[in-house]
């Protein structure tokens, strides 16, 4: 038993060790990720124009494929321009309203108030302009919380 133990030790402390003799590895691969972004953005900006063009596809009159084009937008946007993000989950939400579908605007209002949360995040540093904001998310995701009652663990979030 002692030996088993030592040996379990023994092993946890080896792995710690070889685990921390890498970092200048690491800060080197972080160096040559950071040096790349301008890339990584140009491959993002032409995915965005990709499924932008996509949407001009798509007649007005299909709500439903309207809602399942504006998903990747928001998903596209939401780290990388955050003003784009909360325009596509405001029309995502316009859309599930439309549709009249209740987890589609549970889902909607969901991605509207996460890219208002991750602007008063980055653009808001003082707690009295967060304390705002954040009050204005709460009225903005639960506005209308009388017109519909949910049980959630029946309903799915919709995937695209």
């Amino acid at each position: 038993m002692r030996h088993r133990l030592l040996l379990g030790l023994l092993l946890a402390f080896s792995l710690t060790a070889y685990c921390q003799n890498h970092p200048p590895l690491t800060l080197n691969d972080l160096d040559q990720t950071i040096e790349a972004a301008p890339r990584y953005d140009a491959e993002k900006s032409r995915n965005i124009e990709l499924l932008k063009k996509d949407l001009l596809t798509s007649g007005p009159d299909d709500k439903e494929l309207l809602f399942r084009r504006y998903q990747p937008l928001y998903e596209e946007y939401k780290v990388f321009n955050y003003d784009s993000a909360f325009f596509y989950a405001r029309k995502l939400q316009e859309t599930a309203l439309l549709l009249n579908d209740p987890v589609r605007i549970v889902y909607a209002r969901l991605k509207t108030g996460f890219s208002l949360l991750v602007r008063c995040e980055s653009y808001h540093i003082r707690a009295s302009g967060r304390a705002r904001l954040s009050s204005g998310i709460a009225s903005e995701l639960f506005r209308s919380k009388s017109s519909f009652r949910l049980n959630y663990r029946r309903f799915e979030i919709p995937r695209s």
